[in-house]
């Protein structure tokens, strides 16, 4: 049920101020979904080099698989991973 939640999608991630973040495999409409992002983020469409938040989206769990290794070593410490 929309608008159930006085949070937004953004603060229930995690996302802070001045992040540099990457979202991969972002579905249609997803940015106008997530919103306003805090003051400095910048969004990426690739891992260029470690990052305190990755948003991937896939579809397979092969594909999952596959790319977790890279993922995660694209995370700062104490980086956050999110999956969908």
């Amino acid at each position: 049920m929309a608008g159930y939640s006085k949070r937004s999608l953004v603060e229930k991630l995690g996302i802070k101020e001045d992040w540099k973040i990457t979202i991969l495999g972002t579905p249609k409409n997803y940015c106008a979904t997530l919103g306003m992002l805090p003051r400095g983020v910048s969004v990426r469409g690739n891992i260029a080099r470690p990052l305190p938040f990755i948003r991937y989206f896939c579809d397979k769990r092969s594909d999952l698989e596959s790319n977790f290794p890279r993922l995660k070593q694209s995370l700062l410490p104490g980086g956050m991973l999110r999956v969908s």
